[in-house]
């Protein structure tokens, strides 16, 4: 028979280990000094989708679904257009309960021998969309028009598949960004606004493509700051409460955590150089990558743009 005292000690045993289990689930979802905390982001929906959209998965693995009959499930208006091939959803004030400017999606339907791509334009508020966001892989079958599900609810709400479980989760996320990367032409498309931006690319096809770091942080809204002692530049988010710092003089970056009542400085490892050139940075955007912890994401014309989202 168990003594009193060893029941005692395996019962407080038991109580230490509740007591402790929340704080191992906190810190074990660490990445370095930061904690992936998600509670600023809101469950809106999530779809099954074998039972809620009408859907196609592509030989390579693409999920693509009845855009005409989502968006009348949402309460857009829809135009199609036949003499330039071209469908449009508007969506006025609202999008499943979520209050949203005026956005207007534009799918020009492109069909070269059976091979099916539409340019999609995004037009939120009075910001013109004069440069397609998405080329993406579109098809036709029995009179339903098949598109990727990101081309729809992206501009909203940041869109988790699930295809394992064959689920779409949306978020309504405040610091989820969306951005493409357009080297060729100097401008990025920053959650469907276009900016200039300075790049730099070797012709050594083993050199990366190098982004001004001051031209891209300023596309997503965020205020460059000089600091003179030492020199260096400093990209803030409010939001997470940490800054990227680049100092001036080694060529360096680190990350800074700040609170009310202390800072943190954690050093950052590059693969790569980074260079001052034109009064600002440059870094490796596969180091830009990695730093915000950003998803890249295909679409037709990922050989030329890079499309990433990530939270900042």
């Amino acid at each position: 028979m168990i003594s009193t005292k060893i029941c005692i000690t395996l019962i407080a045993t038991f109580l230490i280990f509740l007591f402790f289990i929340p704080f191992f689930l906190i810190f074990s979802q660490a990445d370095g000094a930061e904690l992936h905390n998600k509670s600023y982001r809101e469950l809106i929906k999530t779809y099954d989708i074998e039972e809620d959209l009408l859907y196609l998965i592509t030989p390579n693995d693409q999920l693509l679904v009845g855009v005409r009959t989502l968006a009348e499930e949402l309460w857009a208006d829809i135009e199609w257009e036949p003499t330039q091939q071209k469908m449009v959803f508007t969506y006025n004030e609202k999008i499943l309960g979520k209050a949203i400017e005026k956005t207007i999606i534009s799918f020009f339907i492109i069909n070269e021998e059976e091979h099916w791509n539409c340019k999609v334009y995004v037009q939120q508020g009075n910001v013109e969309s004069i440069y397609p966001y998405y080329l993406a892989q579109c098809k036709l079958m029995d009179g339903i028009f098949f598109a990727p599900i990101q081309c729809m609810l992206e501009p909203f709400f940041e869109v988790v598949l699930e295809m394992d479980t064959m689920q779409v989760h949306l978020y309504d996320n405040p610091v989820f960004h969306r951005t493409k990367i357009l080297p060729s032409q100097a401008l990025i498309i920053s959650n469907y606004e276009v900016f200039e931006v300075n790049y730099k690319k070797n012709n050594n096809n083993e050199t990366p493509l190098y982004i001004g770091l001051n031209d891209f942080f300023q596309s997503i809204a965020t205020d460059v700051v000089f600091k003179l002692q030492p020199p260096r530049l400093i990209y803030t988010s409010d939001f997470h409460l940490k800054a990227f710092v680049v100092d001036l003089i080694d060529h360096s970056m680190h990350i800074l955590y700040y609170n009310e009542d202390e800072q943190k400085k954690i050093p950052i490892k590059l693969d790569y150089e980074l260079h001052i050139d034109d009064l600002q940075p440059y870094l490796a955007l596969p180091d830009l990558i990695a730093i915000l912890h950003a998803q890249k994401h295909c679409f037709e014309d990922s050989d030329i743009a890079t499309y990433l989202t990530f939270e900042w």
